[in-house]
């Protein structure tokens, strides 16, 4: 606590520093060294100080403007500075010396009173502060004229309605050239200065002490300012208003902010708005238009939207407003110097942000004020504060009709009535500003509210406007400037009507007790009249007198005795009325009927103010024109010159309400489909009151949350309805699945092609759903030759199937088989047979074939080999037979690949025979003759003119020790037929240095014998070497002895003729033909 009061200590020298240098700018400050001021005036005396004068000089009446003067002249050239004009001890306005040191202040204001003027001189740097003498002025109230409607005549008995009228009589004033009562707004000159530099909203505005109004913040193009603006205002006989920019600016942007001017008439008290829940002291120098402000003390709760009023003992209350994004009903209040808030006990009735708060009284320490609007409900309430104990109560809440956010309330220069202006209003959407105005007749007594009646004015304002600014002025006028529409840089002022208030009483004009006196309160109008309704009962017959007096509430002159007569008639016999007890609404065939009384008068028939129905004076006949309240019927028998008029009883009808209804007609729909127009029938309603319906439904637009219910809305003109008891049904919208298909388009690939892009038809789909389409299948790149199937699959990412029925359709993915391409290749051409042939198949295609390849002669198979990995195939065959062979290499189709055939290759196999003499041989035979034989033949191929390869011809079997040549012994290929001869030589076996072998025909060769005997007849050098190998030598010895002796038992003997058999054989590879060659050796 220590550390808040010498914080507020601080902040307390900070403004009262600004407040001292506010006055020396605006030459309110003394200084030391000064001179004393003369003061001339026309009828001043020379040593006067000060003289103060007025225009008009010594009165005026209530509303008409009056200005003070005071002029100062100075020795020592002229002073400047500023004069405080005080109403006794109440500053009343702050003015500055002119270059002529002539200082005015103009004033509409003042209450109807004696008031004791007092102009002060502040002082500059050169003279002194001086007062002026007090000045005594009156302002009287405004003349009025009164008057009465009564009727002329009243049965005895009876009372009669008088309506009496008070009307402003002032021919000076705020309004028109003579001043007289408007009750209007007027707008603002055109031109640059004479409205906002630009559009602005949710700013504040308070009256600075010299009659201007400073704007501070808001919301200019969408964001909250800091910077404050001027209004200077005019009047409109004068209009010299105008807005001008002021130096120095709020320490923050701020926007549904307050701004109030403290009870010290200099400091602006400025709190929250958007930006939060700081506040600050401004200052602003009435002179040059230029301020500062310091920070002070923060607002308990960060609001905005709020209120805040300046209570007569200083304090600033501030009430509700947004906190946290929410409306509140709490209160807080600033002491007098604005430099700390504290919390005040109890709160509003309702939560408000955008309402209004407005002073109506304070008695003792108690404040009372109407907090109107800006509530959910569309209230109003009074309230009383306790200024010492910071307390708050509820006086009571009552509703609002019109009730409004956003809007102004202002009390007017009679004090006696609040002006409302603008705003939204509550429960109409979406928010839009209106022009309409409102005046609210301030009670007299604060006991209770339970009622919030309010007065639309003639004329509303000339733009509408929400989140403006209305400021009381001094001119009386009501300065209304900016909102939040797009041309509300506009201002306009509101002229008030000075209707007269109080009451009217009515009394026996002699004091003889006809009349029982009545009193009625004046109601305004804004139209600078007043009006008020009694009830006069007479009690006698004849002419009967009254008179009736205004009493003011202050503002206008109290008076205006009038008097009237009223003829007051004999009383007849009753008149009898007969009217049926209930009526519905519409309903025809009623009358009233009447009956009784004297004379020869006609009945009339009447309903009074009965709203809820008519009657046919001449005839009764009834209409029933209300669905509720009561109809009253009074019948009238006429005066026929000895009976006065007399009445019936009244006889109230008890209406009630027709019975109506609307029953919508079911409907159906397709989903994704427009609604059909809903419609239906109404039953029960008069055709005149042209009571129509229009049919909505449920929202939402799918199939599970369908039905719908169909409801209805009916349309008449205001209160209308009120009239019937309606039942209203309700029907049901169906939405039915919409056709939603998709088809899957066929494709086709060939085996091992990579899948192509599937395609499809979507149809049926809703704008918006997003479902899309794709397709695809189980096939893959490498599956095997076929037909598959593409399917389609939806893709929901919304949620929205459900909505439709689905049909989706398979398209045919078809993989073809690959064609294929054979050929073939061997390894020779030309073969001789039974040799090898390799025959080399390759089938080629886009990817690697398999299966197998089958080798055909013609139409014969040779055989059959698998690819391999290359799409090779090899088969070797040694088969083939004699002659030309077409071979081809056959692939079959298999489930990937197709068939095919290679173009045929030939190979030709060739054999050989041998011929003599062009025929084929198998034997020949020969006898040696001088031990010689031949054998001449022809080797010959069977196809062709040459060999295919080498023939090798050897021969087999010939006799021992014969020997032989083969010429040729080969035949080389590529050469044609071959003449072969084969000789045979046995002439070896028969010599004579032959020995006979054992058989008896053979001998042993000489060769030989030496062969054997040579080691035995050798040299001593073989001799050596017998000896040495005599042992491995026996062995040969003995054997070679034994051959010796059977050669030699047959020495000497003839041989007998011998045959033999021999092959000539000729071999090409795996081909071999032998002939056989006999030998007859002789």
């Amino acid at each position: 606590m220590t550390y808040q009061l010498s914080k507020n200590s601080r902040i307390r020298s900070l403004l009262l520093t600004l407040v001292l240098a506010a006055f020396a700018l605006t030459g309110t400050t003394a200084h030391a060294q000064t001179v004393a001021p003369t003061v001339s005036a026309v009828s001043a005396s020379a040593f006067d100080l000060l003289h103060l004068t007025s225009s008009p000089a010594t009165s005026s009446i209530f509303g008409q403007a009056v200005t003070f003067s005071v002029t100062v002249t100075g020795t020592t050239g002229t002073p400047t500075g500023a004069v405080w004009f005080t109403d006794g001890s109440s500053l009343i306005g702050i003015a500055q010396l002119n270059a002529s040191g002539v200082a005015s202040f103009p004033i509409s204001t003042l209450k109807p009173s004696i008031h004791s003027i007092t102009a002060s001189y502040k002082g500059d740097t050169v003279y002194s502060a001086a007062n002026s003498s007090a000045l005594t002025f009156t302002v009287n109230p405004r003349p009025v004229t009164t008057g009465v409607n009564a009727p002329a005549s009243v049965v005895l008995g009876a009372g009669a309605v008088i309506t009496g009228y008070v009307f402003d009589d002032a021919t000076v004033g705020p309004g028109g050239t003579n001043g007289g009562p408007t009750g209007n707004s007027f707008p603002n000159a055109t031109g640059p200065i004479f409205n906002l530099p630009a559009p602005r909203s949710s700013h504040a505005a308070a009256m600075l002490s010299d009659g201007s109004v400073l704007i501070s913040g808001g919301t200019v193009a969408g964001s909250a300012v800091n910077t404050l603006v001027n209004y200077i205002p005019g009047t409109i006989i004068v209009p010299d208003e105008r807005f001008v920019a002021v130096t120095g600016n709020m320490l923050h942007a701020r926007s549904g902010h307050t701004t109030t001017l403290l009870s010290d008439g200099l400091t602006v008290l400025i709190t929250g708005g958007d930006t939060g829940g700081d506040a600050e002291l401004y200052t602003c120098n009435l002179a040059t238009l230029t301020g500062s402000s310091v920070a002070t003390g923060s607002l308990q709760a960060k609001r905005s939207e709020h209120t805040a009023t300046l209570l007569p003992n200083g304090q600033v209350l501030i009430v509700g407003g947004t906190v946290g994004g929410s409306a509140v009903s709490s209160l807080e209040v600033y002491n007098s110097s604005g430099l700390a808030s504290s919390a005040v006990t109890g709160h509003l009735a309702y939560a408000r942000s955008g309402h209004t708060t407005t002073l109506l009284n304070y008695s003792g320490s108690v404040a009372t004020l109407l907090v109107a609007g800006g509530d959910a409900t569309g209230t109003a309430e009074l309230i009383n504060f306790d200024t010492s104990s910071k307390t708050v109560t509820q006086v009571g809440s009552a509703t609002w009709l019109t009730a409004r956010s956003g809007h102004t309330a202002s009390i007017l220069a009679d004090g006696k009535t609040v002006l409302i202006t603008g705003g939204n209003l509550i429960g109409v959407t979406p928010a839009t500003a209106v022009a309409s105005m409102e005046l609210f007749q301030i009670p007299t007594s604060f006991t209770s509210f339970t009622s919030f009646t309010t007065l639309p004015t003639p004329a509303g304002l000339t733009t509408a406007r929400a989140n403006h600014t209305a400021t009381a002025l001094n001119n009386t006028f009501v300065v209304i400037i900016g909102g939040d529409t797009d041309i509300t840089k506009t201002a306009e002022d509101f002229t008030p009507a000075f209707d007269p208030q109080g009451t009217l009483g009515f009394f026996d004009q002699y004091g003889t007790s006809e009349f029982t006196p009545v009193n009625c309160t004046l109601t305004i109008t804004d139209t600078g009249a007043s009006t008020c309704t009694a009830t006069l009962t007479p009690s006698g017959e004849g002419a009967r007198n009254y008179t009736f007096v205004y009493a003011s509430n202050g503002n206008h002159v109290t008076g205006g005795y009038n008097g009237g007569t009223l003829q007051v008639a004999p009383t007849q016999a009753t008149v009898t009325l007969t009217v049926p007890p209930t009526a519905a609404y519409g309903q025809t065939g009623l009358s009233a009927v009447a009956g009784g009384g004297n004379g020869t008068g006609a009945f009339s028939y009447s309903a009074g103010s009965s709203t809820a129905c008519s009657v046919n004076s001449t005839t009764g006949a009834l209409t029933i024109t209300k669905g509720t309240g009561t109809c009253v019927i009074t019948a009238t028998k006429a005066a026929d010159g000895t009976y006065s008029e007399t009445s019936s009883a009244p006889v109230s009808i008890a209406i009630t309400k027709a019975a109506a209804s609307v029953t919508p007609n079911a409907a159906t729909k397709v989903y994704g489909t427009a609604d059909p127009t809903l419609n239906g029938t109404l039953s029960g309603f008069l055709p005149g009151d042209s009571v129509t319906a229009s049919y909505t439904r449920a929202a939402g637009n799918t199939v599970a949350g369908s039905p719908y219910t169909i409801s209805a809305t009916l349309n008449a003109a205001a209160g209308v309805l009120d009239n019937y008891n309606i039942t209203n049904n309700t029907a049901k919208l169906t939405i039915s699945k919409a056709s939603l298909t998709a088809t899957a388009n066929s494709a086709s690939m060939n085996y091992g092609a990579s899948l192509p892009a599937f395609t499809g038809t979507l149809v049926g789909v809703v704008s918006g759903d997003g479902i899309t389409a794709s397709y695809t299948t189980t096939a893959t790149s490498t599956s095997s030759a076929g037909s598959y199937p593409i399917t389609p699959v939806l893709d929901d990412p919304n949620s929205k199937l459900g909505n439709y029925d689905a049909v989706l359709t398979n398209g045919t993915l078809t993989i073809a088989k690959i064609a294929t391409t054979a050929t073939i290749q061997t390894s020779t051409s030309n073969v001789l047979l039974k040799n090898n042939v390799t025959l080399t198949a390759k089938v080629s295609s886009t990817t690697k074939p398999t299966g197998s390849v089958s080798f055909m002669d013609g139409s014969s198979a040779l055989g059959t080999a698998n690819l391999d990995s290359t799409g090779t195939a090899t088969l070797t065959v040694n088969n083939l037979t004699a002659g030309t062979h077409n071979i081809t290499a056959a692939y079959a189709t298999d489930t990937n690949f197709t068939g095919s055939t290679s173009s045929s290759i030939t190979v030709t196999v060739q054999d050989f025979n041998f011929t003599v003499n062009g025929a084929t041989v198998t034997a020949l035979s020969a006898t040696t003759s001088n031990h010689v034989a031949a054998y001449t033949m022809q080797v010959t191929p069977t196809v062709g003119s040459t060999f295919f390869g080498t023939v090798a011809l050897t021969l087999t079997g010939l006799p021992a020790g014969a020997t032989y040549t083969i010429t040729p012994s080969a035949i080389p290929a590529g050469s044609g037929t071959a003449t072969v001869t084969v000789t045979i030589n046995t002439s070896a076996g028969r010599a004579s240095n032959s020995l006979p072998w054992p058989n008896g025909g053979s001998t042993i060769p000489k060769s030989l014998a030496l062969v054997v005997f040579l080691p035995l007849l050798g040299t001593r050098k073989l001799r050596r070497a017998l000896r040495t190998h005599v042992k491995s030598s026996a062995l040969m010895l003995m054997l070679l002895s034994a051959l010796l002796m059977a050669g030699i038992t047959s020495c000497g003997s003839d041989a007998a003729a011998k045959n033999y058999s021999m092959a000539l054989t000729g071999t090409s590879g795996a081909l071999q033909h032998a002939v056989t060659l006999n030998l007859t050796a002789k």
